[in-house]
């Protein structure tokens, strides 16, 4: 059962933080906002200030292992204390995160009767829908997922094989504005796997809500096929799919997994997904 509760603990105050629209703008909506594996959570803030801008106010989620959320080891800095944690992490501990950063925007939501969104990259999308199917006492009225990971594929398989060398780090790629951590631990890949088997097992009926799915076709880690079967199989009649073409002026050493501003994206794409965004968040009071 979902606990409903405004306080926030020290151990919460690591995880969560709160995004308002400017002082002119009248507050439309509540947004749960969740990064994916190994992104630095700052790196959301392109989505945040959208959001904010069309008066939606937001929470953002740090998971274990990302940003501020990590505990801290004994002699050791904070970036080998972040890793190492992310090293621990499991699928319930990410889970229950998402429950209870969920409770913070709900119970603001239900305060002033305004709706509650959700947005999520990549693991984030995954943990979203997978508090949705999981808890009936969770709702949102409308998502937005950037390749939410719902379907790893030969990923998948590759990773229950690699399984026993768990602690193994696999070095990152990815710029270092964008990484939290220099690379990410097997564990960590493993954990959320593990959300992808939690996910798969409860899915039902209470996924279809006014979903925007945000990919590009050519995503390393998510097959744009797969998402689209799946909203078929599922009979998704309210989810959309929208495959995201990056411009020539996106930065040629991202991936196609990454589409969360206007460097990963190209500015000419990103204005376009900014306003396909906030036309279907769309709310009035």
């Amino acid at each position: 059962m979902l606990r409903i509760n405004a306080e926030t603990t020290d151990r919460e105050q690591k995880m969560i933080k709160w995004y308002s629209p400017p002082h002119k703008l009248k507050i439309k909506g509540y947004a749960l906002v969740i990064h994916g594996l190994n992104l630095n959570p700052e790196k959301m803030e392109a989505i945040i200030d959208t959001l904010t801008l069309a008066s939606i106010k937001v929470l953002l989620l740090s998971l274990s292992g990302h940003g501020g959320n990590y505990i801290s080891s004994e002699g050791k800095s904070a970036a080998d204390s972040r890793i190492e944690t992310l090293k621990r992490v499991n699928c319930d501990i990410w889970k229950n995160e998402t429950v209870t950063a969920y409770q913070h925007v709900k119970t603001a939501a239900e305060t002033n009767r305004l709706p509650i969104f959700f947005i999520g990259y990549s693991l984030g999308g995954l943990l979203g829908c997978e508090l949705l199917v999981s808890n009936d006492q969770a709702q949102f009225d409308k998502m937005v997922l950037f390749a939410p990971a719902l379907n790893l594929g030969v990923i998948g398989f590759f990773l229950k094989l690699l399984s026993p060398f768990s602690g193994m780090v696999i070095p990152s790629a990815a710029p270092e504005a964008y990484r939290t951590n220099r690379g990410t631990p097997l564990a960590a890949y493993l954990a959320m796997l593990n959300v992808v088997i939690s996910f798969k097992k409860t899915i039902n009926p209470r996924l279809n809500v006014p979903t925007l799915v945000l990919i590009d076709k050519q995503d390393e880690l998510v097959s744009y096929n797969g998402l689209k079967k799946l909203i078929t199989n599922m009979q998704l009649g309210r989810w959309q799919l929208h495959r995201i073409r990056k411009d020539e002026s996106a930065n040629r050493i991202l991936n196609h997994h990454l589409i969360i501003d206007a460097d990963s994206t190209g500015a000419k794409t990103w204005e376009k997904l900014k306003n396909r965004l906030i036309e279907h968040l769309k709310c009035e009071r």
